[in-house]
């Protein structure tokens, strides 16, 4: 571990990890005053895998296997609305901590979908490729369905 570096957004970053074999998950480690604390964002279906506990309104408690469908449903509902779907969660580590393992037993915070419109050249784009007699197809996002073709 490095020495801590200043956040003006919180408290100091003490580490910061990235899922590098496919870049679907991500992680900061901050100082806190009870000790170390994780936060990570990604694929719901990569931080769900990692997620033991979840926050609820009425607390906290055991990510049950029941529970766990809930939100890959909600997630799931969400990307077939063409939203860009997140999932956060956190986790209280020991003074002393492998990085390499900090992003397990997390307690999963929740979802998010966002909005992602093409840019407004894309339009633009299109028409010049069209015009110019090139057939345009557009793929993207990587949730699952959608990345490997099950999509309508």
């Amino acid at each position: 571990m490095t020495a801590p570096k200043k956040n003006i957004f919180g408290p100091p970053e003490l580490s910061v990890g990235v899922d590098s074999n496919n870049f679907q998950l991500a992680y900061t480690v901050h100082a806190a005053p009870e000790g170390p604390v994780l936060y990570c964002k990604g694929a719901p279906e990569v931080v769900l895998a990692r997620c033991t506990w979840a926050e609820m309104d009425g607390g906290g408690g055991e990510l049950s296997a029941d529970l766990a469908v809930k939100f890959r449903t909600a997630a799931e509902a969400m990307a077939e609305k063409a939203l860009r779907v997140l999932a956060f969660a956190w986790r209280k580590l020991p003074e002393s901590f492998e990085p390499a393992n900090a992003e397990a037993e997390m307690t999963l915070a929740g979802l998010i979908g966002l909005e992602d419109p093409p840019r407004p050249e894309v339009a633009d784009a299109l028409q010049k490729c069209r015009d110019a007699g090139i057939k345009v197809i557009m793929v993207t996002g990587d949730h699952p369905p959608h990345r490997d073709g099950d999509h309508p």
